[in-house]
């Protein structure tokens, strides 16, 4: 019980400035579920269909939190993973973890490529602006992920929660800055959030064939699958409050 009084003690506080001593932990969560979907995909969406796609990326969120919390929250009160539940389902044992295991040996040498080509791509361009199409974003992209290798083998859990506040922190701040330098049409951006009608491609589309090929559900459906929280990794929450 004594391991567990600081952060009872702060989550009962009524300082609301105690309640960051225990941010850590939520900061992880969030740097696990927050990625290109949140902050790539949403400003393509964005671009092609305004505001009208807001209310869509609100109830995504709203899912997706519902999903992190339950799950988190589980694993805190319980001890249990959620594959070690599913391992009684009915059926064969483990028939769904084992289903999940086959789709991760598929899927995750493509999910690491991805977002270590996406890093890598956004540090040439940044710092090798007219040398970007020779090659540079892959060298980028194998040295921003030997870095993360390094980290996940040699870091401890404090500096893991040091490391993945600081980046919560820095996109946060980002986004707000980028969305005030935009300055968009505000009245429309909240009436965007309860728009219902179903959005369609502009008019403009046309000169991008790439994607006006595209119909719009399939365009829609793969915004809600890089901001869902499908690829959460939920860490060992049994320990944070320790």
């Amino acid at each position: 019980m004594g391991t567990c009084r600081k952060p009872l003690d702060a989550l009962t506080s009524r300082n609301p400035a105690s309640w960051l001593t225990i941010f850590g932990p939520g900061a992880i969560m969030a740097s696990l579920t927050i990625g290109s979907g949140e902050l790539i995909f949403s400003s393509r969406g964005g671009a092609v269909f305004g505001y009208q796609l807001l209310s869509l990326f609100l109830a995504v969120c709203v899912f997706k939190w519902a999903l992190v919390f339950a799950t988190a929250r589980h694993m805190l009160l319980t001890g249990a993973h959620p594959f070690q539940r599913w391992m009684d389902l009915p059926g064969p044992r483990g028939w769904l973890p084992m289903a999940f295991l086959l789709l991760a040996i598929v899927s995750f040498p493509v999910w690491v490529s991805f977002h270590a080509g996406t890093l890598g791509t956004l540090a040439s361009g940044l710092l090798h602006p007219q040398t970007s199409d020779t090659g540079t974003h892959l060298l980028w992209g194998i040295v921003i992920l030997l870095v993360v290798i390094g980290l996940t083998f040699t870091g401890s859990y404090k500096r893991l929660e040091k490391l993945q506040l600081l980046f919560v922190l820095l996109m946060l701040v980002a986004v707000t800055v980028s969305l005030f330098l935009i300055n968009p049409e505000w009245g429309e951006l909240l009436a965007g959030f309860v728009n219902v009608a179903p959005p369609d491609y502009p008019g403009w589309i046309t000169e991008h064939p790439d994607i006006s090929k595209r119909p719009v559900w399939v365009e829609l459906s793969s915004y809600v699958g890089v901001i869902g929280g499908g690829r959460l990794r939920l860490p060992r929450l049994r320990h944070l409050l320790a």
